[in-house]
């Protein structure tokens, strides 16, 4: 059904390119892409970013429900805030854009032109900017610091690996770099010590307390 549906949208565009029609043009190609993201383009997205993403930054939809039905049944935690945010800005623009455009045709019919380009440029920017976001956010939740062995998962996130436990460590001293703590730990069973370990969470940390070291893709880091 879909195969039909997409040969009937594109039978729509050559046809109305060859009768000249730009401002309906405009607005089917908006629709499509509209369509497109619903059906198959933001389930890619979330799918690739829902494992790793924060459940503190997932919202339930009040708005527009009907767009994330599919996506509530992949996971428990909901929709990724970017994701939600924009998904309604992309609603609200198509309905200004619609009524806008129905409006200038009677007006100014070279304004829909206009009107069609700023809203797929609108569309495709806020599309790249949720896209970029989760992504981001999903990486570092599970990789906390991009270095060179975890970038190639960032540009193809295939066969990704799991964080592992390394043992039990107690903290030596703590510095920072920039906004990220790092501190120097001593592992309890080799006292063997590692000098650049990343600290996690807000809380003290002191030298009488004892850690699990974690480690993924030669990053250190301790919670």
């Amino acid at each position: 059904m879909q195969n039909i549906l997409f040969v009937l949208e594109i039978a729509a565009i050559f046809f109305l390119m060859s009768k000249g029609c730009i401002s309906v043009l405009l607005w089917v190609m908006s629709l499509i892409l509209f369509q497109m993201s619903y059906e198959k383009g933001n389930e890619h997205i979330y799918l690739e970013a829902i494992e790793d993403y924060p459940v503190q930054d997932c919202v339930k939809p009040k708005k527009f429900r009907f767009l994330y039905k599919k996506l509530n049944k992949l996971s428990y935690k909901g929709i990724p805030k970017e994701m939600y945010y924009c998904e309604t800005i992309k609603v609200y623009g198509f309905i200004i854009y619609s009524i806008s455009a129905f409006v200038m045709l009677f007006i100014d019919i070279q304004m829909t032109y206009w009107l069609g380009g700023a809203y797929i440029t609108l569309y495709v920017g806020l599309s790249l900017l949720s896209a970029g976001i989760l992504k981001r956010k999903s990486f570092i939740a599970r990789y906390k610091l991009l270095n060179r062995y975890n970038l190639k998962y960032l540009l193809g996130p295939e066969d990704e690996p799991y964080p592992k436990q390394v043992g039990k460590c107690r903290i030596e001293s703590v510095f920072r770099r920039g906004r990220k703590v790092f501190a120097v730990v001593r592992m309890i069973d080799t006292g063997e010590e590692k000098n650049r370990v990343l600290v996690l969470g807000k809380k003290e940390h002191n030298r009488d307390t004892f850690y699990i070291l974690y480690e993924i893709c030669n990053v250190y880091y301790i919670v």
